[in-house]
């Protein structure tokens, strides 16, 4: 294998740039595995026409495992929000591509609405709040058309290279609500003192609830459900107090 550097690193991987045109992402020996699965996703998101890099092949490193991916060269959208003079033109397209990516659902890939009921179940939360957000996520699901979620679709995990936007970090991927996953992209950044970010998924939550004809109280009684679950990661002190707030709190 080529000479490679380190280039990202995160809580279940680090990546390496391997020559100019590929990166090799490796799993964090505690989360050894998944990059495997997420090979499987991609690999499927490609074949489908998604803007996803191209899955090369997957590798076993120092007992390691690993996927070879496509290089994508470009700022994160965080670093290009940070030198905008237009936010609400790059919320715009952000819109745009959540859209394409929920066009449809792919095959094998776990249930969103199941895996959120047993999250919200692991919450830690009172078990009176745990039944009634529980309840509440069968009502808000029912009829939902099942659409593909990215689940983890924030500025961080999208590439803007010259050509396109390309969406990173699959590991999270479900088939569910298109809304839960609108709900989960506005959370995951719900609590930023960045006043550009600020900007951003206000306009983010505007133009969605308006192409898409979404009532705000959805979104905020999806919200609680994510919260809830969200404390299943094991989070802990400010971050997990502000998780129980939003969802013991009442739309």
């Amino acid at each position: 294998m080529r000479r490679v550097e380190l280039v990202a690193a995160g809580r279940t991987a680090e990546v390496f740039a391997v020559g100019n045109d590929r990166v090799l992402k490796l799993d964090r020996l505690e989360w050894n595995g998944v990059s495997h699965f997420e090979a499987d996703i991609v690999k499927t998101a490609h074949a489908a026409g998604l803007p996803v890099p191209e899955v090369y092949e997957t590798v076993t490193i120092d007992g390691r495992h690993g996927i070879i991916l496509e290089r994508m060269h470009g700022p994160s959208l965080t670093e290009l929000l940070a030198n905008s003079d237009d936010v609400d033109a790059l919320a715009r397209h952000f819109v745009e591509l959540h859209q394409r990516v929920q066009a449809g659902s792919l095959p094998g890939l776990p249930d969103l609405v199941a895996r959120l009921d047993d999250e919200i179940k692991r919450s830690g939360l009172p078990a009176g709040l745990r039944d009634e957000l529980g309840a509440g996520l069968a009502v808000l699901a029912s009829g939902e058309p099942t659409r593909l979620c990215h689940f983890d679709l924030h500025p961080d995990n999208i590439i803007v290279t010259d050509h396109r936007w390309v969406v990173i970090d699959w590991l999270t991927a479900a088939n569910g609500p298109a809304i839960a996953d609108l709900a989960r992209t506005l959370l995951l950044r719900a609590n930023t003192t960045d006043p550009v970010m600020q900007t951003f998924v206000a306009a983010v939550r505007r133009q969605a609830c308006n192409r898409r004809a979404i009532d705000n109280t959805a979104v905020q009684s999806w919200t609680r459900v994510l919260a809830a679950a969200r404390l299943a990661e094991g989070f802990e002190g400010p971050y997990a107090d502000w998780l129980t707030t939003i969802a013991s709190t009442a739309v």
